[in-house]
């Protein structure tokens, strides 16, 4: 017997491996590992000899203590979830999303001209990107200008900076023609970078499917066009994907497309959703109609913000003249963290008590009512034009509507009012980072790190779901990881 069965061995048998098993189950979702104790343990064993630890009772003490426990978890997830994925993995769903989806999807969408993807459980990120090369390439005649997003997620957090960085080895590129790597990826030694073009409107966050909020405007987890999440099911309980299925669909416009894996086909899904089968592959579509959004009141118009009467334009003809410059500049105009706040508004960021009002536009625009939500929001800023919060969850809501630069200018002024409004911060350098302002999103990210430093990690941040002031700081050091090897 090897010494690494003698290990796993001993694991399974140490009387701390059940309530650890059930522990890590509990965190992640991943009942799959509950029938496999010798496959857990395998990765617990490794964890144990990297850390120098005798047993499950001092690991199980080392992953709740605090924010090394945190990121010991972090290391374990990276064990336990499984990364392989590839371009255009089963080749036939990708041709139904595209000779059937998103035909569709482009039709129902073309008085806003706007597209929005979920890859759900992205792993290092091919699949989101296999969604662009369809929009940007194959299709690119009917969307051209048009806002597209899309989003991808997962648990790993490793992962996440490889999708972000969209940069692959050759393995990621089997089954797909040498033409493929050719026109989308440029040759950097041995692997090859997804090119611009490809990369643009593609963006990635960490989120766990079992146990993180969604929908959710927060999280920007909402009014999706089109959701993929293939392969991830399959390694959750019964109930808890049944859970995720309701979910998703809560998460889809109505027309909206879903996409699962070969093996997470089941009556949960033709419950829930209209089955439509195509060569090689099945999909699934929300019911209702899938209307242009309603029209924004035009009645506010703050920070010169033009409102079209009738259907939203894309973002690329909307005159944001002055934050275009400012973007070609390095970035718009964030106030420093020094001098007098404005006079204090009645909801301040930060507090931990919900303000009714944006508990009611956060619940709209859960249920996909993001111009309703909008529209709530301006009327509490017309109402009260100095409280910050309303101005960041305009933002939020823009985003949606109008774009990254329509959302950006809406968080200056939140953060013009609240110097110290982290998570406004936070949200300035997600999507200066979208908008490719590296200087911009650099500068937004280190004010974020500057205004945590010294608060206690457990500390939940009020307007983020549940977030952690540790979750923040981690996922902050990330990104700004991410932009230095970009």
């Amino acid at each position: 017997m090897t010494m690494t069965a003698t290990m796993r061995d001993a694991i399974v048998a140490d009387a701390c491996f059940p309530t650890l098993r059930d522990h890590i189950i509990a965190v992640t979702g991943l009942v799959f590992y509950a029938d496999r104790p010798q496959v857990l343990a395998g990765h617990v064993a490794d964890r144990l000899k990297k850390r120098g630890i005798s047993g499950c009772g001092e690991y199980w003490e080392l992953l709740h203590d605090g924010q090394a426990g945190e990121a010991e978890f972090d290391q374990l997830i990276e064990l336990l979830t499984i990364g392989e994925t590839y371009f255009f993995r089963h080749r036939e769903l990708f041709d139904a999303i595209r000779d059937v989806a998103l035909p569709d999807l482009i039709e129902r969408n073309r008085p806003t001209q706007r597209l929005r993807v979920w890859s759900a459980g992205c792993s290092t990120g091919p699949e989101a990107y296999s969604v662009s090369v369809l929009l940007r390439r194959d299709l690119e005649s009917s969307i051209r200008d048009w806002n597209l997003s899309i989003l991808g997620t997962d648990i790993n957090r490793p992962f996440l900076s490889q999708a972000s960085e969209g940069r692959y080895e050759e393995w990621a590129f089997r089954g797909t023609s040498p033409e493929f790597r050719r026109e989308c990826f440029d040759e950097q030694d041995d692997s090859w970078r997804i090119t611009p073009r490809f990369k643009r409107g593609v963006s990635f966050q960490y989120h766990n499917l079992a146990r993180h909020p969604f929908p959710s405007l927060v999280h920007n987890l909402l009014a999706f066009d089109l959701i993929l999440c293939r392969n991830v099911l399959i390694y959750f309980a019964p109930d808890i994907v049944e859970r995720i299925i309701s979910q998703l669909a809560d998460c889809l416009v109505p027309g909206g497309w879903l996409a699962v894996g070969h093996a997470e086909h089941g009556p949960h899904l033709r419950g829930t959703l209209e089955t439509v089968n195509c060569a090689g592959a099945t999909l699934y579509r929300k019911s209702g109609t899938c209307t242009a959004q309603a029209t924004i009141r035009d009645s506010a118009q703050p920070f010169g913000i033009a409102r079209p009467s009738v259907a939203i334009p894309p973002v690329s003809h909307i005159g944001f003249t002055t934050m275009n410059r400012a973007a070609r500049d390095g970035g718009p105009h964030i106030p420093s963290l020094v001098g007098p706040p404005p006079a204090a508004p009645k909801c301040k960021s930060g507090l931990s008590t919900p303000c009714p009002e944006i508990e009611r536009v956060r619940a709209l625009a859960d249920e996909g009512a993001v111009d309703a939500a909008l529209n709530l929001c301006e009327t509490l800023i017309s109402k009260e034009s100095l409280n910050p919060v309303h101005h960041f969850y305009q933002a939020l809501l823009l985003d949606q509507v109008a774009g990254h630069d329509a959302a950006l200018h809406a968080l200056c002024k939140a953060i013009y009012l609240d110097r110290e409004f982290v998570l406004a911060h936070y949200y300035s350098g997600l999507i200066q980072h979208k908008l490719a302002n590296v200087v911009g999103a650099s500068k937004s990210f280190r004010n974020v790190l500057r205004l945590v430093e010294g608060r206690d990690p457990a500390e939940r941040l009020s307007d983020a779901e549940g977030m952690t002031i540790a979750d923040l700081d981690e996922l902050t050091r990330m990104h700004l990881e991410t932009l230095e090897t970009s």
